[in-house]
């Protein structure tokens, strides 16, 4: 399969066209139980719209800075996407980092929410 990207302006205009294209398609894979499990484009698509009608329902406007506090993992790449979708800017913070690391991250970068993983 080829892409003409010069057709796309944002990683979410690539994004929607593909899970439409692709539906049910395999798109991001999760470990549950010790076994990978496929979440299709459809399924990553109603996630990444749901959180992001969650992030506009809590006040965030395109601009604002939210922070993802998490693991590399699926749910990230879904939040930032979230993010994304409603031009918001994604502040990314791993859990690897330290208490003064957040610390500085928060106090610095203007986010107005944070998402944590669990």
């Amino acid at each position: 399969m080829s892409i003409n990207f010069d057709q796309f302006n944002s990683v979410v205009s690539v994004f929607q066209s593909q899970s439409t294209a692709l539906n049910d398609k395999p798109y991001l894979w999760k470990k549950l139980d010790g076994k990978f499990i496929p979440l299709s484009w459809s399924q990553t698509r109603e996630q990444v719209e749901s959180i992001a009608k969650g992030l506009i329902n809590l006040g965030i406007l395109k601009g604002d800075r939210v922070v993802i506090l998490s693991e590399n993992s699926p749910e990230w790449q879904i939040a930032d996407l979230a993010i994304m979708t409603i031009g918001a800017i994604s502040v990314p913070a791993y859990t690897t980092s330290t208490t003064k690391d957040y610390e500085h991250i928060i106090n610095h970068s203007g986010a107005r929410c944070l998402i944590v993983s669990s």
